[in-house]
């Protein structure tokens, strides 16, 4: 059963450079959450003219714990959606820990960054 959500948005551009691992978007967990799901969605442009690899990862206890990640090639000049999705067990949390959505690239920009937390009572084997 859902036993809350959360939702954080960020339209605002944020620039991204020389792969620096860039926080776009944190919810603080609520207290005494079993397990939670984490949806995580960003679109990246890439400001440089030629192709370049585009990460973006979901992370808690201040990016020291990963729940998903993915890589992307972006060509020079494009965009692309990407999305991320995981859990975090309830022996993983912390009380008033923060879930991030952070992203890197070489040089770009991200907009439309969204994170979603749901808490559930029982994650399926």
């Amino acid at each position: 059963m859902i036993t809350g959500i959360q939702a954080q948005f960020n339209d605002a551009n944020v620039g991204l450079n020389n792969f620096n691992d860039t926080v776009l978007v944190r919810i603080r967990v609520n207290k005494n959450e079993p397990n939670i799901m984490v949806l995580g969605k960003v679109v990246i442009n890439n400001s440089d003219g030629d192709p370049q690899n585009a990460s973006v990862r979901l992370t808690f206890q201040d990016g020291a714990g990963e729940t998903d990640n993915t890589t992307v090639r972006i060509p020079g000049g494009g965009s692309q959606v990407v999305s991320v999705v995981g859990w975090i067990r309830g022996e993983n949390l912390i009380s008033d820990q923060f879930v991030d959505l952070r992203a890197s690239t070489f040089n770009g920009v991200t907009q439309k960054a969204r994170l979603v937390v749901m808490g559930a009572d029982v994650i399926g084997a």
